[in-house]
């Protein structure tokens, strides 16, 4: 009886950022804003700093924020502090289809004068606009956006398809 009948989905991850209507429009200074948050896993109280680099696709520190945070008065036991640092980068590279130039931001954090744990992220600075017009610009070129016809399921594993094949 219900033959043809199929339940719409997204089955893979999917991650929208979204920002407000007031937006930046010049890309010659932008800032990268890193936000993270710091958790005291242990039984006691700790001191801790966080320090902020970004450094550029050859590896070489293009920027820094070495006090982005302090937490003298300490974390708490199981507690979790967050932080968030805006951080110029002059004259960028911008990311392109063409030239996917990336950065790498690598925050640190550091107990005591010792470096207790460093996460780094890739990130790509670009402007990306939707015109009704034009369509997708970015860094104001014109992009054509390219797909597939993929299916959300498999054979043998039907809708339940594992990450390892994924496209």
């Amino acid at each position: 009886e219900n033959d043809g009948v199929f339940i719409r989905s997204i089955f893979r991850e999917v991650t929208v950022n979204h920002g407000d209507n007031v937006k930046v429009t010049d890309f010659s200074n932008p800032y990268v804003i890193v936000t993270a948050t710091v958790k005291n896993a242990s039984r006691a109280t700790q001191k801790a700093d966080v320090r902020v680099k970004i450094l550029d696709a050859e590896g070489k520190e293009i920027a820094n924020c070495l006090t982005a945070k302090s937490f003298k008065d300490g974390i708490k036991p199981s507690c979790t502090e967050g932080y968030s640092y805006m951080i110029p980068v002059s004259n960028p590279h911008l990311w392109s289809p063409d030239t996917p130039y990336l950065y790498n931001v690598v925050t640190e954090v550091v107990c005591g004068g010792k470096v207790v744990d460093v996460k780094e992220t890739k990130f790509g600075i670009r402007q990306v606009v939707f015109d009704k017009d034009k369509g997708l610009l970015i860094n104001g070129k014109q992009v054509k956006i390219k797909g597939v016809n993929i299916h959300q399921d498999n054979a043998g594993v039907g809708s339940g398809i594992p990450d390892a094949i994924q496209l």
